[in-house]
């Protein structure tokens, strides 16, 4: 029988070597995204404004196809397609490393990718944009015609955020030419479908106060823009609150950047009836202000 002494010793060397082994993880993974180029408020903006008109053609050959208007609907299609590749061609890339070890294994691998899912965050009151479609989607819905139902043009912007999966768009719009050169109205329309279902909808929630701020600019200038002047200062307000908001959580320079920021538009909205002229192009660039803020 051993000795109490060495029983103990040995149970040490146990523990010290177990404690050894859990120490060193068995896998280990290292993903590092760099963007290669960064576009700036307006460029963004017009990128998200092309994928909005990319959805509105869609809807207008979508209907031209209801109506048996085939060289309507491919003009549309067509439309769409150029708004594609432009997307394509302006949409930042990024350089994506990734490393993943397993004791004496190693993937390695590095890649460039383009940003495919773009943010749609204006003209929302203008054109049909927001309507997911739900009824066109089903088998059903498509046997009756039933078309989507357009946006009501005083929408609230508070409560979703849309967003295009474009790759996925495109894929859906060349497919629906190619059955529209070929006479296959029913078909095409269905690849349509699917540039639809490539939009997202999702809810902004309250923990999100910069895309609150950002959608209560777009919707101060829809509203100086038409001259509801108490609706815009009421927006301006409510994008004040919400920039106020993202500071109690804020690193200390995205904190003094949106106070600055939050003080100007006190500004404007403290004289809006005086200022209306130039207020349209003020909202527009904090707009922008706002959207740098949420790519820090």
């Amino acid at each position: 029988m051993p000795k109490p002494t060495v029983a103990i010793a040995a149970l040490a060397v146990s523990l010290f070597a177990a404690t050894q082994a859990y120490a060193t993880p068995r896998i280990s993974a290292d993903v590092k995204t760099t963007p290669n180029v960064s576009l700036s408020a307006g460029e963004s903006r017009a990128i998200s404004i092309a994928a909005g008109r990319l959805l509105k053609h869609t809807a207008d050959a979508r209907l031209a196809i209801m109506n048996e208007d085939e060289k309507t609907a491919l003009a549309n299609v067509e439309k769409g397609l150029s708004l594609a590749r432009i997307i394509e061609t302006a949409a930042p890339s990024y350089t994506v490393k990734a490393k993943i070890v397993a004791g004496d294994t190693v993937y390695e691998d590095e890649e460039t990718v383009k940003l495919r899912i773009v943010p749609i965050v204006d003209e929302l009151d203008k054109v049909s944009l927001l309507a997911p479609l739900q009824h066109a989607r089903s088998e059903a819905a498509r046997k009756n015609k039933v078309v989507g139902e357009p946006v009501v043009a005083d929408v609230s912007l508070h409560d979703t955020q849309v967003s295009l999966d474009t790759a996925l768009a495109m894929a859906g719009l060349k497919a629906a030419k190619k059955k529209l050169e070929e006479g296959k109205l029913l078909e095409a329309d269905l690849a349509l479908g699917e540039v639809q279902e490539s939009v997202f909808v999702s809810t902004v929630t309250d923990e999100l106060p910069l895309d609150r701020a950002r959608e209560d600019l777009l919707l101060a200038r829809k509203n100086v823009d038409q001259g509801h002047l108490k609706k815009a200062r009421a927006d301006l307000d409510s994008a004040m609150a919400s920039l106020k908001k993202f500071e109690a959580t804020a690193a200390k320079v995205l904190a003094d950047n949106s106070e600055a920021l939050r003080d100007e538009i006190g500004d404007l909205s403290n004289v809006i009836e005086e200022e209306q002229e130039g207020a349209t192009k003020k909202i527009t660039a904090w707009w922008g202000r706002v959207d740098d803020m949420m790519k820090k």
